[in-house]
């Protein structure tokens, strides 16, 4: 008897959680900028690609006291990937265009509306 898809869904959850926290610790407090410069534009696609994975895993209905039903892909979870997928490419790919990291003191700088190009911790030109 193995573990229901259900369980890898929550897995998928888990390890995306703590993922997110890693790379917040990693990217708001680590001191190398070209380590962060390196791995940040991977990081952000592989938080987007498992945040994919969750809305593509399917889910079978299931009630308990009733037998397993097969996990089928209904049109809700095609609707739901045809959705989710494009918009967490462009938010992967805005993110990555919007983010930079100070060479001085290697902090996240973030250029939502307003170009800035000086460091926001210590005013070193970016």
């Amino acid at each position: 008897m193995g573990l229901g898809i259900g369980f890898l869904a929550l897995g998928l959850f888990l390890l995306w959680i703590i993922a997110a926290v890693a790379g917040f610790v990693f990217f708001r407090l680590g001191k190398n900028a070209a380590l962060k410069r390196t791995w940040h534009p991977r990081f952000v696609i592989a938080m987007a690609v498992g945040f994919c994975l969750l809305f593509i895993v399917p889910l079978p209905d299931w009630n308990p006291g009733e037998p397993k039903a097969e996990a089928t892909w209904d049109t809700d979870e095609i609707l739901s990937a045809l959705i989710f997928i494009p918009l967490a490419a462009f938010m992967a790919w805005r993110r990555i265009r919007i983010t930079r990291f100070c060479g001085k003191c290697a902090a996240m700088n973030k250029r939502r509306f307003k170009d800035t190009n000086t460091c926001r911790r210590c005013g070193e030109a970016l």
